[in-house]
């Protein structure tokens, strides 16, 4: 049977019942941290789970918080497609769906027609925006798409620069011949 555990405010497994009474001997959880497995109508503290029970460890404080809603079972078939993020149970589908933009097609605008160099640093922080948001790093998504509108600022900032440079020279250059 697998097993869930509560350790520090993060849920961990599943894992073997063996390796949570090892875990416990250890001290590397301690009898209030909580655990559940299928079957269990609630999440409850290691020590008063028969199933578990070992001598106790050597006592430790716990940090684990309240305990959260048991997952939901899930009944894996061979060759099932993999589930989104959002499908999970973990993340809300409205946090998945924000409007933090991606800056993509405008990094690839940049890179072609003004700055190469500058325009590829834009894109590398524009493809990880995506990524972020489905793996529920909502401020790390924000901090990339931010990064990437800046990057392209700047590339399209120093295109236009090039270009105006380039056309004082050649007037000075015709002005001077002439």
């Amino acid at each position: 049977m697998q097993w869930y555990y509560i350790k520090g405010g993060k849920k961990a497994g599943p894992i073997a019942a063996a390796e949570i009474k090892a875990m416990y001997k250890s001290g590397r959880l301690a009898g209030s941290d909580q655990v559940w497995k299928v079957g269990m109508d609630n999440w409850l503290p290691l020590d008063q789970v028969d199933e578990l029970s070992v001598s106790p460890a050597p006592a430790m404080p716990s940090l684990s918080g309240t305990p959260l809603a048991p997952p939901e079972p899930v009944a894996l078939e061979p060759y099932q497609r993999p589930r989104r993020p959002e499908s999970d149970g973990l993340m809300p589908k409205s946090h998945v769906d924000s409007d933090i933009p991606t800056y993509l097609w405008q990094s690839i605008v940049v890179t072609l027609m003004c700055c190469l160099p500058l325009g590829i640093v834009a894109i590398v922080y524009a493809s990880k925006v995506d990524s972020l948001k489905y793996a529920g790093d909502m401020m790390g998504a924000r901090h990339a798409s931010e990064t990437a509108g800046k990057w392209c600022a700047i590339a399209f900032g120093v295109g236009v620069l090039g270009v105006v440079i380039y056309l004082v020279m050649m007037m000075g250059l015709l002005a001077g011949g002439l």
